[in-house]
């Protein structure tokens, strides 16, 4: 009978020695998929907080009307015009350019002359307005892409802090899936322990029996 209960103690022994060395390596390897875990949490923390600071930017960006570009008012910008210095400077310039040529070809009272002078307003004045339409189209095209540059820089890095919280996320799976795996390892290694005792039992009384059956113990 001492027998069998020394064979019975060296099992139970040895099952508690495996369940415990096999609980251990599961818990060791969760420690060691959280301590990974962390440390891509505070690595990719600086993207992730850049994404979420350029979420209000993006937002204005999104919110602000898209102006479509209008010509200047031809009569309110011709009525400025005819008054400003530019105007009376290029005016007096081109009034003695024309009587300068005049005065030598001896055409000076001629009827040409007369249209020559006539026609120097409306020509200053739509060259003008031409070349003040074409200032406004360049500056709104200029605006326009500084306007599409700014949105695409905030929307890549929104959209790069949107990717890491959603690599972070995937981590966070998979650990809570390796951590209840690991954990379902170490209780079926338990489990595997008690069942290997229960059985152990059964059949230490089994021998038992049949021990006393026989007359020996």
């Amino acid at each position: 009978m001492a027998l069998v209960g020394a064979l019975f103690g060296a099992q139970v022994v040895g099952g508690n020695q495996a369940a415990k060395a096999q609980t251990n390596a599961a818990n060791q390897a969760t420690a060691l998929s959280r301590e990974q875990y962390q440390q891509g949490l505070t690595k990719t923390a600086p993207f992730r907080e850049l994404g979420i600071s350029a979420i209000p930017g993006l937002q204005a960006q999104i919110n602000q009307p898209v102006t479509p570009f209008k010509f200047r008012d031809a009569n309110s910008f011709l009525t400025d015009y005819f008054h400003g210095p530019e105007y009376s400077a290029l005016n007096t310039q081109a009034q003695d350019q024309i009587l300068r040529n005049a005065a030598a070809t001896g055409g000076f009272r001629s009827g040409g002359t007369q249209a020559d002078l006539a026609m120097i307003a409306p020509t200053l004045g739509i060259q003008a307005l031409q070349r003040q339409n074409s200032q406004d189209l360049q500056e709104y095209g200029t605006n326009q892409a500084a306007n599409s540059d700014r949105f695409n820089q905030l929307y890549g890095i929104t959209n790069l802090g949107a990717n890491i919280a959603t690599g972070n996320a995937n981590a966070g799976a998979n650990f809570a899936s390796q951590a209840g795996q690991n954990a379902m390892y170490a209780g079926n290694a338990k489990a595997a322990n008690y069942m290997n005792r229960a059985n152990a039992l059964t059949g230490l009384a089994t021998d038992a029996g049949s021990l006393l059956i026989k007359g020996l113990i």
